[in-house]
């Protein structure tokens, strides 16, 4: 293997440890600083291979991790309220679940629930 194989790979592993905290922890605060940590990378160089790694900022990543856990739960755990779900999801509000599920899926959270 060549340096550059080698390298790619071990910023692989590295980024693949921060999305596993990121999934593990979506329910929290989830600072850069501590993500650069994980992947033992400065903040600007985490970001930048973070982003050319995945294809989207982690913020982007974060916040589409987010809407796609909030869409299981409201399919699958329809005893739980839409306000419930958004705090298992990491949202600060209701509001911000809404807003944000309605730009990702161009759907209401009250659309996407009476689907089946």
């Amino acid at each position: 293997m060549e340096t550059k194989d080698i390298n790619k790979q071990e910023y692989l592993l590295r980024i693949k440890k921060v999305t596993d905290y990121i999934h593990q922890n979506i329910d929290q605060p989830l600072s850069l600083q501590k993500m650069a940590g994980i992947a033992c990378f400065s903040l600007f160089h985490f970001h930048r291979v973070f982003t050319v790694l995945i294809g989207e900022t982690p913020t982007e990543y974060i916040k589409r991790a987010r809407i796609e856990k909030a869409a299981l739960l409201l399919q699958g755990e329809k005893q739980l309220s839409a306000t419930e779900i958004a705090r298992l999801c990491g949202f600060s509000s209701l509001s911000l679940l809404s807003r944000n599920f309605k730009q990702h899926f161009n759907i209401t959270i009250r659309e996407f629930r009476s689907l089946d």
